[in-house]
């Protein structure tokens, strides 16, 4: 059985590559139901549109503000399946609307403490 997750990022997607080749492997049971991110020429959409993934852009700029904005996070989750979220390289910062929302199933891949 696999796990649907959703993987948001802000940049180059390499986190998200890393785990997309891990699944590709047989490494780690999981699917990659949805890409989010909140850079609309984000590379790393880019890969995942070449890849076949469902990809979405929610540009956070354009949102009159963090609740808003991350509202349509959340709803492109919830509307993909996913059961985990996996910040890879995704900058925003997290309010506790979304964190809590996925409490306990939200996995922190990137290198850098936000």
């Amino acid at each position: 059985m696999t796990t649907p997750i959703a993987i948001l990022l802000s940049g180059r997607g390499s986190n998200f590559l890393a785990l997309n080749a891990a699944i590709e492997r047989g490494e780690l049971a999981a699917r990659i139901a949805v890409v989010v991110s909140n850079v609309p020429g984000a590379p790393g959409l880019t890969r995942a549109d070449e890849l076949g993934l469902d990809a979405v852009a929610i540009p956070h700029a354009l949102e009159p503000s963090r609740d808003a904005h991350e509202t349509k996070v959340i709803a492109a989750i919830e509307a993909s399946g996913a059961e985990w979220v996996c910040l890879a390289g995704y900058m925003p910062l997290l309010s506790s609307q979304t964190v809590g929302r996925f409490r306990e199933r939200t996995l922190h891949i990137h290198p850098t403490l936000l």
